[in-house]
């Protein structure tokens, strides 16, 4: 099985950051909520 890395959207900046980040590396904002919320989104 491989692993892939998933990448998300910065909410802030707009710049596609790896979802593992805790923040952006270009513009510092804080992605933990966002990333929750899209794992939650998931699980339904």
């Amino acid at each position: 099985m491989s692993k892939t890395i998933r990448y998300v959207e910065c909410a802030h900046c707009g710049e596609t950051v790896g979802a593992y980040y805790v923040t952006c590396p270009y513009c510092g904002y804080r992605m933990v909520s966002a990333q929750q919320a899209v794992m939650d989104g998931l699980a339904w």
